[in-house]
Order: structure tokens, then C-alpha cells, then sequence
């Protein structure tokens, strides 16, 4: 019964990758596996992971052990939190005059972005920087 729920365990569509990563873990303890435990445990995280994109690169490689396996994992999510964060708040967002408009809002140019007046009064901008959430937050600006 432990070896089913072992290998009919995914990635829950908002389960985080590090508890992903402990529960099959956790799971692997009780299945008796002996030396092939981490061999079945790297097996099971690849291919129960939700991140299409991520399981690919993983397959193409059956020499990975289960603690590059386990960062690689790990670390994929955390950079993709980051980038999110980077998208909002910081400079990697500035695309350009040529970005096409997106559900008929054109993105923000760095001056309308760095301008508090614009950037809460004037046309909706995409991006708005930490001081700006801040403002509009604390100080009732609205944009």
C-alpha cells in the first residue's frame, strides 16, 4: 500500500516545490526501498512534477543523482517567484515603445513609471514600483 501511494503521488497544481519534495520523501520511508531509495525517489519527483518544461530537461539526463535533482527543482520554482517579483517591481519590466498593447492597456514607459503623477493619475501603467504600491496604499492616491 506504501509503494502505491509512492508512485501515484504528483505535484498538487498549487503544492510548492519543496513540499512536493518532502512528501515523497517521507513516503519513500516507509516503502522498504533499501539502496534503490534514492534512484526511486529522484524517479518520482521527475516524473510526478507539474513544471512540463523542467520534467523534459530533467528526462533528457538519467545521470543526475537525487540531490542535484532535488536543487534543480527547488531552485527552478524559487527563480521563477523571483522573476515574478523582478517583473513587478523592478527594471527587467521596462519593455519598450514597441511592446504591443495588452488587454488594451499599453505598458509603462520608464518616464510614466518614475513620474508619481502619471504613474497613479495618467494612463494605467503594467508596472508600479515598491515606493508607488506604497503611496497609493498608505496615502489613498489612486491610479
Amino acid at each position: 500500500m506504501h509503494r502505491y501511494k509512492f508512485y501515484n503521488r504528483f505535484q498538487g497544481a498549487n503544492e510548492g516545490s519543496e513540499n512536493f519534495v518532502l512528501a515523497i520523501k517521507l513516503l519513500a520511508e516507509k516503502c522498504n526501498f533499501r539502496e534503490f531509495k534514492n534512484e526511486a525517489i529522484r524517479d518520482r519527483l521527475i516524473i510526478g512534477l507539474k513544471d512540463k518544461i523542467l520534467q523534459h530537461e530533467l528526462l533528457m539526463d538519467d545521470d543526475r543523482e537525487l540531490e542535484e535533482v532535488t536543487n534543480m527543482i527547488i531552485s527552478n520554482e524559487l527563480a521563477g517567484e523571483r522573476a515574478k517579483i523582478i517583473d513587478i517591481f523592478g527594471e527587467a519590466s521596462y519593455h519598450g515603445p514597441s511592446t504591443p498593447v495588452k488587454n488594451g492597456i499599453q505598458p509603462a514607459t520608464k518616464v510614466e513609471r518614475d513620474d508619481p503623477v502619471k504613474g497613479f493619475a495618467g494612463k494605467p501603467t503594467t508596472l508600479q514600483t515598491p515606493t508607488k504600491l506604497i503611496r497609493r496604499r498608505f496615502f489613498g492616491i489612486s491610479g
